[in-house]
């Protein structure tokens, strides 16, 4: 081996196998990405037939909570696929979905922190509409707010 290289570490001892987080994986691969919206991507294996059974269970439920809390017309997808205690898990929000979402948080924050503070949250200024009367008081001109 050359120098300066580490050497592969060795495989944890069973015993130490056990008490990590996840005991029931041994392999774990994930991605993602955020080039027009929110891509990610995992794969993972099950230890055993049992525990594979047990994660397609938690995965079905989680699953299924995510599904139920979206409006039907969202174009948010989440996928579980299963086969031989192998899984793959993928998740994609659209830019758009995105950006909703961080502008509600953003919202909710804002009003949660005027709450903390004990102020009013910060209202925009309401657009300028503008009337325009001749020497009579009649209306000549009026302005609605809107883009322009």
């Amino acid at each position: 081996m050359g120098e300066g290289l580490a050497k592969p570490a060795a495989p944890p001892p069973k015993a130490a196998v056990a008490e990590m987080p996840l005991p029931s994986v041994d392999r774990f691969a994930f991605g993602v990405s955020l080039t027009h919206g929110l891509d990610c991507a995992a794969e993972f294996h099950a230890v055993s037939p049992k525990e594979a059974e047990q994660l397609r269970q938690a995965l079905r439920l989680f699953e299924a909570m995510l599904k139920g809390g979206q409006k039907e017309n969202t174009a948010v997808k989440f996928a579980v696929d299963s086969s031989d205690g192998n899984f793959k898990l993928s998740l994609s929000i659209p830019e758009d979905e995105w950006k909703k979402a961080l502008q509600a948080q953003r919202h909710t924050l804002a009003e949660a922190l005027a709450a903390r503070l004990g102020t009013a949250p910060a209202q925009p200024p309401p657009p300028q509409q503008r009337i325009l009367t001749d020497a009579n008081g009649n209306t000549v001109s009026v302005t609605l707010p809107g883009k322009r």
